[in-house]
């Protein structure tokens, strides 16, 4: 009896092995002692009646609860809107800082006492409805991502250097630049060139400014110091 063990275990074990590495392959005729000794099927029970009016009738469907996968879809979706209009409004902001930080130079250099004027007319069909809203919707929608994702954290120091960064050029360009732009626009319709000159001095001074801000606030979102 006991050699009968020794030798069924081992082959009982390797049959095991077999048919869970075959994945429901097993070998033609081969069937092992367990399978001959396993149970008859008992026929079904009858419910009882406590079971019958609990049961569910057929073709009733009960109520699901909400999927958390279409949640989590949903809630992905809607990050990725924030993250797209997040990016193009900087893309807005820091396009437009860097070409009109061009044309101001070139404007400042030019021989023609016109070219200021020009440029200082520009900034006021650009700036109000194009620059204007740029910084607002970056802050707002870059706040929003921080909220929606729960990786990040308002007290990580990126964040922190982030927003602050953005914060100083948004401030920069409401309280510096707009007034540089509308003093060289009156200096214009004075015909003070002089005047126009330095204002548009000033202008290209802060934007330069504001360029080198967002500069570092998007080092910091890349490489996320502090983390």
């Amino acid at each position: 009896m006991h050699t009968v063990f020794a030798v069924a275990m081992p082959v009982a074990a390797l049959g095991l092995l077999v048919v869970l590495a075959l994945k429901e392959k097993p070998l033609a005729g081969a069937r092992t002692q367990a399978e001959h000794e396993q149970p008859e099927p008992r026929p079904p029970v009858a419910p009882s009646r406590g079971d019958r009016a609990t049961a569910p009738s057929k073709g009733r469907l009960e109520p699901r609860p909400p999927s958390s996968l279409g949640a989590a879809e949903m809630t992905g979706a809607l990050y990725n809107w924030i993250l797209l209009i997040h990016i193009l409004a900087a893309m807005v902001w820091v396009g437009g800082v860097v070409v009109l930080t061009a044309l101001v130079a070139r404007a400042l250099r030019d021989p023609d006492a016109e070219a200021v004027g020009r440029f200082a007319r520009t900034l006021r069909a650009v700036g109000p409805p194009v620059l204007a809203p740029a910084p607002v919707l970056v802050l707002g929608f870059g706040i929003w991502l921080v909220v929606e994702s729960p990786a990040w954290d308002l007290g990580q120091l990126w964040l922190q250097l982030a927003l602050g960064l953005l914060t100083a050029a948004l401030l920069i360009g409401v309280a510096f630049q707009s007034r540089a732009a509308i003093g060289a626009e009156r200096a214009v319709a004075r015909g003070d060139h002089q005047a126009v000159v330095a204002q548009l001095r000033r202008w290209s001074w802060g934007s330069r400014t504001i360029l080198v801000l967002l500069l570092v606030a998007a080092w910091a979102m890349v490489f996320k110091p502090g983390l």
